[in-house]
């Protein structure tokens, strides 16, 4: 299952080199999962489907650079006049406030990308509050990884999950 940002710019298959149908693939604002308990509904709906039915043995986060809800968390101005957005940029709040007790001297880019981090291994964590997802790592069924992909580099980043650094998924780039 690859979970990703709405987002045009990100190519799930071409980014995974696959064929259409080799991959279940969800898609939202922000690539946010919603805590379960937060937010029972089309996330929560696919994450059972791809774990219960497909039986899915990876779940990939992946955010990327350049995204407009990770600027509109770091300047909430660019979310004036979009109430839906704010109440769902919520489910990003943490990271959000983990970047600004963290990070307070980082240069805006810094923080854009720190965020969009930050973000990624926030819906991780939201992500393994889904019943469907918990139940799966406990019996080793699934692995869960966080990824950024870098639009500018055409790059991927997979994260460790326990340090939460984010390093190059090949060793050639």
């Amino acid at each position: 299952m690859f979970f990703t940002c709405a987002d045009s710019r990100i190519v799930p298959n071409l980014l995974m080199q696959t064929e259409p149908g080799e991959i279940f693939t969800e898609r939202t604002p922000g690539n946010i999962v919603p805590r379960y308990s937060d937010h029972v509904g089309g996330v929560t709906a696919s994450v059972e489907f791809a774990i219960q039915v497909l039986h899915v043995p990876l779940i990939i986060v992946c955010g990327h650079t350049d995204c407009g809800v990770i600027k509109a968390l770091l300047e909430s101005e660019k979310a004036a006049g979009l109430p839906a957005l704010q109440s769902w940029m919520r489910h990003a709040l943490p990271a959000r406030e983990r970047l600004l007790r963290d990070n307070p001297g980082a240069a805006h880019d810094g923080k854009l990308r720190l965020l969009a981090e930050y973000n990624v291994l926030t819906q991780v964590e939201n992500l393994k509050t889904h019943p469907a997802v918990e139940a799966g790592l406990a019996r080793g069924e699934i692995e869960v990884q966080g990824w950024i992909y870098d639009i500018a580099k055409g790059s991927v980043f997979a994260g460790d999950l326990v340090t939460g650094t984010f390093q190059p998924l090949s060793s050639q780039e």
